[in-house]
């Protein structure tokens, strides 16, 4: 969608944000949304069920920091993520 712009446009455009853990659900379809059209293309790719999904996240609530979870928005239009947890096998 973006592609064609420049990246001078893009910087002008750009934000990023903290996930909003008040709003998991939602924030959660943007995260899945963005991961499907990220790997979309990317051959033997099977996206992960709905059901799937929401496991994952349910079992990863707990340690997930809104600080280091964060969507990238280009005039208000999420077009990217970054998703840092912590080892829980250090527990």
């Amino acid at each position: 969608m973006f592609r064609e712009l420049d990246q001078r446009t893009i910087r002008q455009h750009l934000t990023e944000r903290s996930i909003d853990l008040r709003r998991f659900d939602e924030e959660l379809a943007t995260l899945q949304t963005i991961y499907r059209s990220a790997w979309d293309g990317n051959w033997g790719f099977v996206p992960p069920t709905d059901a799937e999904v929401g496991q994952l996240a349910r079992d990863l609530k707990p340690i997930v920091d809104p600080n280091v979870t964060l969507i990238a928005e280009i005039d208000g239009q999420p077009v990217g993520c970054a998703v840092a947890l912590p080892d829980a096998n250090q527990v």
